[in-house]
């Protein structure tokens, strides 16, 4: 931590060479150090992922993508990211007061409605989700966790085909609002490291449904069959929590 700096500075160094051109602590006034040994496999991969003149670590590289196995590329992002995240996870937060800690044991004492700050079911296997939206049918739609993911399918009362939703998604943050998770995810994309990617670092597949991904950590789905399911895999051992809305068609489509 350093409050003294205007922007923050990660510095990257491979053996003996440094690389100079990554930094991602602009909006953190702190100085951070990443060594790797020049004659590790981890070494030697980002080696390839350098250019001629040896100032970035290239994931697209064409010697990572010619001589090293699938996940090479998210191995050069993991080690570019990882200062941030650590930043990340260090930095200080202001004390919040949580009204809800014990919602799930005494939901009769809290005095205000918990609407869409409510999540149910799934913490610590790897997936939150929240309560179903009031305009949504209960019980329409249902998140259940999957290794590396989750999975978004029909529950006991299937929504309506032709019926559209937007889902989003972040990792969890500890003792803090899903605000809070999707603001800290907001400014990941801000500096330029995003947490994942619906782009390139995560897997989406889906069976009735058709699937337009909107951001990095946003998608729109329309259902085309009641027995639909839609799942995404590809995130850390992190919890995450999900967002799930309903898409109000235009008035003229609605009149139509």
């Amino acid at each position: 931590r350093a409050d003294e700096l205007e922007r923050g500075h990660d510095y990257f160094v491979r053996g003996n060479l440094r690389i100079p051109n990554i930094d991602h602590l602009g909006k953190h006034r702190a100085r951070s150090l990443l060594l790797v040994d020049g004659e590790s496999p981890l070494g030697h991969l980002l080696r390839d992922a350098e250019g001629p003149a040896h100032t970035e670590w290239h994931k697209e590289a064409e010697r990572v993508k010619d001589k090293w196995a699938r996940g090479a590329r998210s191995r050069v992002d993991d080690v570019r990211r990882a200062p941030y995240r650590l930043i990340q996870a260090l930095n200080e937060r202001p004390s919040e007061r949580q009204l809800d800690a014990l919602a799930d044991l005494f939901p009769a004492d809290i005095p205000m409605g918990r609407g869409s700050t409510e999540s149910e079911g799934l913490r610590g296997e790897g997936v939150t989700t929240p309560a179903v939206p009031p305009e949504a049918t209960p019980g329409a739609i249902v998140v259940s966790s999957l290794s590396g993911g989750f999975r978004v399918r029909s529950g006991n009362l299937p929504p309506k085909i032709g019926s559209r939703w937007r889902l989003r998604m972040a990792y969890d943050v500890g003792r803090g609002s899903k605000a809070k998770a999707f603001n800290q995810f907001k400014r990941g994309v801000e500096d330029g490291c995003p947490d994942f990617s619906l782009h390139e670092r995560l897997n989406c597949d889906q069976a009735g449904s058709k699937v337009k991904i909107i951001s990095h950590n946003e998608l729109d789905f329309e259902i085309t069959d009641s027995d639909f399911q839609l799942s995404v895999r590809g995130f850390d051992q992190r919890d995450v929590i999900t967002e799930i809305d309903p898409i109000r068609a235009p008035a003229d489509e609605v009149e139509r």
